[in-house]
């Protein structure tokens, strides 16, 4: 039986920078797996948590789990948070660490060219579970501008099934790791699934999934294409009770932010 890590997943406003806060961590005991900032919904919930779109969060922060929480001096850097936990594989979490380095910092040979979808006439569909809408499309052309936009992004991904069709949805998962996001770059780099004594607490989710785009823009050549929508079609629509997807950058000037 493959053995699991046991992870807590924050989303945290802080009292003080991200910048200060990247020092309060690196001073601490705390020994992130994966801490980025949270930039932009690129999905929002519909019908669970759906707080969490009414609050700017700054920092997405994943740790092994303690009976402690986090230090003390963590904590007083935090005006408010919501937190659910995860079983995540030890594999991936192993591999994580190996690689994710490499995932941040790319060689430009090893980046695959966008596919031409973004170029091709859209129609929004409402009954996707997401269409590269002109507001995606907006704010995609305003943060590619940034360097924190020109960088690597994760996709945090929050699910809840409708009955019984878990399976189903897993099915994609092996569809996007094969084809449709393997020809953009995209891997997942964690998946992990909330244990059920805590899907009441944590607003209903049954699983987590961070998912690692070579850009913004490989992100948008995905959700703009017709083999998504096709994916979508077939495994997400009647299997996916509610999804959010958020946005997680890093900086340049941190090996920190993952």
């Amino acid at each position: 039986m493959q053995s699991t890590l046991l992870c807590d997943i924050y989303l945290l406003r802080l009292t003080q920078s991200i910048n200060d806060f990247k020092v309060t961590v690196t001073r601490s005991a705390l020994k992130p797996l994966v801490i980025g900032t949270a930039t932009e919904w690129m999905l929002k919930p519909h019908t669970l948590s759906v707080e969490l779109v009414s609050r700017p969060w700054d920092i997405f922060l994943l740790v092994e789990s303690s009976s402690e929480g986090l230090p003390a001096e963590v904590k007083s850097a935090i005006a408010s948070q919501w937190k659910t936990s995860a079983n995540i594989s030890s594999s991936m979490t192993e591999s994580l660490m190996k690689d994710n380095h490499s995932l941040l910092n790319p060689s430009p040979d090893h980046i695959p060219p966008l596919t031409g979808s973004l170029q091709k006439p859209r129609v929004i569909d409402p009954d996707l579970e997401v269409n590269f809408t002109p507001e995606i499309e907006e704010w995609t052309k305003s943060f590619s501008a940034t360097d924190e936009g020109k960088r690597p992004v994760s996709m945090l991904n929050l699910l809840a099934y409708n009955e019984g069709k878990r399976d189903t949805f897993l099915g994609y998962i092996e569809v996007f790791n094969e084809a449709v996001g393997a020809k953009r770059g995209a891997m997942g780099k964690l998946f992990g699934s909330v244990p059920e004594d805590q899907r009441e607490s944590s607003g209903g989710w049954e699983d987590i999934a961070l998912v690692h785009y070579p850009s913004i823009w490989h992100f948008a050549d995905l959700i703009a294409s017709e083999e998504y929508r096709e994916c979508d079609r077939k495994y997400k629509q009647g299997a996916v009770k509610d999804c959010g997807i958020l946005c997680i950058t890093s900086k340049r000037d941190t090996s920190l932010l993952s």
